[in-house]
């Protein structure tokens, strides 16, 4: 019963930690990586056409109205599985530019404190050999 609920809080844990990224990202990130799901799930159904339109091509006589919509639908899905993976990869590249604008400000700030950290160690330093 004790590994059962060492599990459950670590899954508790886990989901408090995502919940805790998830607040913590920027509006900006959030939008980003909103619009990149969505072209994913067009990229997806885009692929699903060019399934539909191989399975008509295949099951259809080639003179047949249902092989020229197989054809079609092949030819719309990868026009926009290119289009949108396209357009995908350009907010991913924004994103990942966003990471290391953010990653950026993080690495000079501990910086910062490093060097405020030093100076704190020299006067303390300081204060203790002036005291003998």
């Amino acid at each position: 019963m004790k590994h059962i609920l060492a599990i459950r809080s670590s899954d508790a844990d886990r989901s408090a930690i995502n919940d805790a990224l998830r607040t913590a990202k920027s509006p900006q990130v959030q939008e980003l990586e909103s619009g990149i799901d969505s072209l994913e799930r067009c990229t997806q159904a885009c692929a699903f056409l060019v399934v539909i339109g191989v399975i008509l091509e295949v099951a259809f006589d080639s003179s047949s109205l249902g092989f020229k919509i197989g054809g079609s639908s092949i030819a719309l899905g990868v026009a926009g599985e290119l289009l949108f993976g396209i357009l995908a990869s350009r907010k991913q590249g924004q994103l990942r530019n966003l990471y290391a604008l953010e990653i950026a400000k993080l690495n000079q700030t501990a910086e910062h404190e490093r060097l405020e950290r030093i100076k704190i160690q020299q006067t303390l330093a300081g204060l203790q050999f002036g005291g003998f």
